[in-house]
């Protein structure tokens, strides 16, 4: 957890190994170029399991974000995308760009993991013309319920974000998930 005092957690999710570790570095500079103002989370799932195998403490720790933050934001791309949403019932706001499952695509029980309703708005951005994609998106959207919206990017690629350029990508984020005051300070109570 990268800590600043904010009053905004941002938990940018991925999956993979080093290409994933940088991927993560990467949306903590989106997200702090975008105003967002937020203290930055990296979820890594190593294991390639689509967020399952720590799933109950990972939920837990989230529960206890939501206490201890007035605004929790969820981010990802692609498998990192899968497991934001997947705790989108824990986030004021979700993020996530071209959403996929490791293996194959269409396996209707993936979509058994979106079980409850989201705590706030997500948007979830696709290549338009990416048949898979744009699948896995309407079926996430379709579970998580009336506050998940499809947004089509004019693409036949996967990786949504990265059809974006860079100020246009801060713009969509910044947007997205709110530009938020920095936390104020208590007073130091000591005489100085």
């Amino acid at each position: 957890l990268l800590a600043r005092g904010a009053a905004h957690v941002a938990a940018a999710f991925a999956v993979g190994g080093g290409a994933a570790r940088d991927s993560l570095g990467q949306w903590a500079g989106v997200l702090h170029r975008a105003g967002v103002g937020a203290d930055v989370l990296s979820v890594l799932d190593a294991e390639f399991s689509s967020f399952e195998a720590r799933k109950p403490a990972f939920d837990a720790f989230l529960a206890k974000l939501r206490g201890d933050y007035e605004t929790v934001s969820l981010v990802g791309s692609s498998r990192g995308a899968f497991g934001a949403l997947r705790f989108a019932r824990r986030a004021d706001r979700v993020l996530a760009f071209s959403p996929m499952k490791h293996g194959r695509q269409r396996q209707d029980g993936v979509f058994d993991a979106f079980d409850a309703r989201p705590a706030g708005a997500v948007s979830i951005y696709v290549g338009g013309r990416n048949v898979d994609d744009c699948y896995v998106a309407e079926r996430v959207a379709a579970k998580l319920g009336a506050a998940a919206r499809v947004v089509a990017v004019d693409s036949d690629a996967h990786g949504a974000d990265k059809l974006f350029e860079r100020r246009e990508l801060d713009r969509v984020v910044g947007e997205e998930l709110g530009r938020v005051r920095p936390r104020a300070r208590e007073a130091d109570p000591r005489p100085r």
